[in-house]
């Protein structure tokens, strides 16, 4: 199998991140205020759960459909069965619900390390959306590190992430 480039999947996962991100973060830029007095640990949790949901919703339905997300068709890669088949419905949604559970610890443990300083700058936030867009631009970062570190790094090394590597699907270059 030939070694899927580290750079093509750094710019690949970039560009879906960026793209999920800048989505979830509008999504919240608008729901944040109604949401305001709600705790911050709930409302973490909240943030958490839609925000892999539509996670997992793009990345299943851009593989399942074409075998590749935006990210990886500007870079010329792709999704495919461990045969070479077409991409079942059911285990790209279970590669994918699997690798974003596993990132969904590692951001849980994030925001559980950090609540105690957001909750004190938003106390201390005079101006609410101010707050919220300087909030949801430094989560944007945190999460593209995280995300892209997951994703890049086995798929570099292997073509899999554990998600994929359970239900026997593997990213690839192209066929030319």
């Amino acid at each position: 199998m030939e070694k899927v480039s580290l750079k093509k999947l750094l710019i690949a996962y970039t560009i879906d991140m960026i793209i999920l991100d800048i989505a979830i973060n509008v999504f919240w830029l608008i729901m944040g205020p109604l949401l305001w007095r709600m705790a911050s640990s709930a409302m973490s949790w909240m943030m958490l759960v839609i925000s892999l949901a539509i996670y997992v919703f793009y990345f299943t339905v851009c593989e399942r459909c074409s075998g590749k997300t935006l990210g990886k068709k500007v870079v010329g890669l792709q999704t495919i069965t461990a045969d070479g088949g077409n991409l079942p419905f059911g285990r790209v949604l279970g590669a994918y619900t699997i690798d974003l559970a596993l990132l969904a610890i590692f951001m849980r443990i994030f925001w559980r390390l950090t609540d105690p300083l957001s909750e004190q700058i938003i106390q201390s936030c005079a101006n609410l959306y101010k707050c919220l867009f300087v909030s949801a631009a430094v989560s944007t970062f945190i999460s593209v590190v995280i995300y892209v570190a997951y994703f890049v790094i086995p798929e570099h090394l292997t073509g899999k992430t554990l998600g994929k590597k359970l239900l026997g699907l593997q990213v690839v270059p192209n066929k030319k």
